[in-house]
């Protein structure tokens, strides 16, 4: 028995999941993010032995780490409007081997969908590699940010009194929209 997954974006539009791997997210409404299939119109790359496939409107410009379940890359989006901005691609590859791991990410990315904030990522976009029979591997496009907390903190440079205070606030003024939110 197949399952289906209807999930949405924020412009009203819905493409539909159709497969046995999804049945865990039976009715699931992602209105304020879009999640795509792969069409045609991809660009294929190599990042470090691994295969990624991504939509043509992005340009992958450096691999910047590594991720939980894969790597993450810079990416300039040729279509955004204005200047051609930068984005963080997260690629979750085989993420649907493991129910748990996907269960987990699917939960996160649910909450992300409905939280915006200053303080907080932005998930803009979600598509799927491969067939609808047989897709693998989901990639999460967000904004970029060059460092995370935990980056800044282990850094050997002492921190000021002030960016602690700066860093701080932010942490707080982001827990406080998301408590706020529940």
């Amino acid at each position: 028995q197949e399952s289906v997954a209807i999930l949405g974006s924020r412009h009203g539009l819905r493409t539909e999941l159709f497969c046995p791997r999804l049945c865990f997210c039976r009715g699931l409404r992602a209105r304020a993010m879009r999640v795509d299939r792969l069409q045609p119109n991809t660009s294929r790359y190599m990042v470090c032995g691994q295969r990624s496939e991504i939509p043509c409107r992005y340009r992958l410009v450096w691999r910047f780490g590594q991720g939980l379940y894969g790597d993450i890359c810079v990416a300039r989006d040729m279509v955004a409007a204005g200047e051609r901005e930068e984005c963080a691609i997260e690629k979750f590859e085989s993420i649907f081997e493991d129910s748990t791991a996907a269960k987990q990410t699917l939960r996160e990315l649910r909450i992300l969908r409905h939280l915006r904030h200053e303080n907080l990522m932005d998930v803009r976009s979600i598509f799927l590699s491969g067939t609808m029979e047989d897709f693998e591997d989901l990639y999460v496009i967000s904004e970029f940010m060059e460092a995370d907390l935990a980056s800044i903190l282990s850094c050997e440079q002492a921190l000021s009194h002030d960016q602690v205070r700066h860093f701080l606030y932010q942490t707080l003024r982001g827990m406080k929209y998301v408590h706020s939110a529940a």
